[in-house]
Order: C-alpha cells, then sequence, then structure tokens
C-alpha cells in the first residue's frame, strides 16, 4: 500500500475548506454585514482593490498555508483539543491577513464587518483541526513519567520525529527441527 503525504492531505483540506467560508461570507455580503468575501478579503493581501478572480488564487494558498502550519504544529502542541488549537491559528490568520492588508493599503480599512471574518477564520480552523485530528493522526504510544505507558494520538509526520519505544517483551519462538 501507497504511503500518505500527509503534507500534501493537510494543504488540500485547507484548500478545500476555504469554499464554505466563501459561502458564508457571500451570505453576509448579500445581507449587507460585510463589503467583501473571503477570496475578496485574501485578494487585497497583493491588490489594493478587492477582486474575485484573484481571490481563488490567493484564498486557497493562504487557507492550505494556514493547515500546513497547524499540522506541523501538532508536533510541539500534539493534538490535544485540536479544534481548538487550530480556531486559534485560524483567528491569528484572520490577523495576520488584516495586518497585511492595512500595512498594504497605506493604513486604510476598506472593508466592513471585521467580525464575521475573524469568526469565519476561527470556525475554519475549527474545522481544520477536527479534519487532521480524524484523519491525520495515528495513535503512537509515548513514553510517560509512571510505570503504566499511555495512548496519546500525535501526529507524526516524519519517522525521525517519532519518540523511540520498547513493545514490551516478545517471546523468542524456535523452528522446528526436521
Amino acid at each position: 500500500m501507497a504511503k500518505l503525504n500527509k503534507p500534501l492531505i493537510a494543504i488540500l483540506i485547507g484548500m478545500i475548506l476555504i469554499l464554505p467560508l466563501e459561502i458564508y461570507t457571500q451570505i453576509f455580503k448579500y445581507f449587507g454585514l460585510t463589503k467583501v468575501s473571503a477570496f475578496e478579503y485574501t485578494s487585497m493581501i497583493v491588490s489594493r482593490e478587492p477582486n474575485w478572480w484573484v481571490g481563488i488564487l490567493t484564498g486557497p494558498g493562504v487557507a492550505g498555508t494556514a493547515t500546513l502550519l497547524l499540522y506541523y504544529s501538532s508536533i510541539i502542541w500534539g493534538t490535544d483539543y485540536f479544534p481548538l488549537k487550530g480556531a486559534f491559528v485560524g483567528a491569528i490568520t484572520y490577523s495576520f491577513i488584516a495586518i497585511l492588508k492595512s500595512l498594504l493599503t497605506e493604513f486604510t480599512m476598506l472593508t466592513t464587518g471585521h467580525f464575521i471574518h475573524a469568526l469565519g477564520g476561527t470556525l475554519g480552523g475549527f474545522f481544520s483541526g477536527y479534519l487532521l485530528k480524524r484523519y491525520l493522526s495515528d495513535p503512537i504510544p509515548i513514553e510517560s513519567h509512571s510505570a503504566k505507558r499511555k495512548l496519546r494520538y500525535q501526529i507524526a509526520p516524519v519517522p525521525a520525529l517519532k519518540p523511540n519505544y520498547v513493545e514490551g517483551k516478545t517471546k523468542k519462538y524456535k523452528t522446528p527441527k526436521k
């Protein structure tokens, strides 16, 4: 069986999750609570004016990068409460985009509805954390300080980063003599 490329799958999860976020922001844009959608918001990283077509290219890139950072942060954080950690990364990603956008547009805020975009980023991060934990985490026995071993879930993308462990005493079987 072929081995999965877990970082690539993490990026694809992020790129797919930008689509519900775009639908979410389009609904609020229709009701007048925000002026730009998620694609238009991420397009303002590279241009001054919101452009939906540029956002089709930048939106999945930003979401895939944020999900990849969340995936590799599991080495440091572990995967306990991973959806909440994903929501934190989503909120930080929104803040990073807002800072970049304000720096590139000469500190003028062209959008309204920052709460809608922040909540969308947080929800997207929550669901990406859930999907990463559900589909990309492997149970790995980890040494604990106590005598008993505990089974924790940790994403280990690189075999060299897996902790060394001994599976216990194994019985040696002798081959039958003929």
